[in-house]
């Protein structure tokens, strides 16, 4: 059975081993944050981290972080990747249910464009655009 579950802070160096390469992935796509703050806040718990498992075995796993704009609370996913994910994004459900019970009014999700064709109910409102810059 494919599950999610939120990993506590003081687990996640015991974990890390097991998700570093579907986060690693999500990072180095993205690249809207980096790789070793978000470890640090991890460890912190400003972020936490998301483990989806089917059985015993990591098929993927997330990041989210909480925070507050203009007197509204947010949760934002600013890295998840995975194997299978037909099989497990439904799971987003229990995320946005934490989220609620944690006073959140939106949830935010930085990833691939393809993130939106699989998510009921959210919609494009900005996209990151991105441009190297000669040396």
């Amino acid at each position: 059975m494919v599950d999610v579950l939120c990993v506590p802070p003081g687990q996640t160096d015991q974990v890390w081993p097991i998700v570093e390469r579907y986060i690693q992935a999500a990072v180095d796509y993205a690249a809207t944050v980096d790789l070793d703050v978000l470890r640090a806040n991890l460890r912190s718990g400003k972020y936490l981290l998301w483990l989806i498992i089917d059985g015993k075995a990591a098929m993927g796993a997330g990041v989210t972080s909480l925070s507050s704009a203009n007197g509204v609370k947010l949760c934002t996913i600013i890295a998840c990747g995975g194997t299978r994910m037909s099989d497990w994004l439904h799971l987003i459900d229990k995320i946005e249910n934490w989220a609620r019970e944690e006073g959140c009014a939106r949830m935010s999700i930085w990833g691939r464009r393809g993130w939106s064709r699989g998510l009921m109910g959210y919609r494009q409102k900005a996209v990151i655009l991105e441009k190297e810059l000669d040396k």
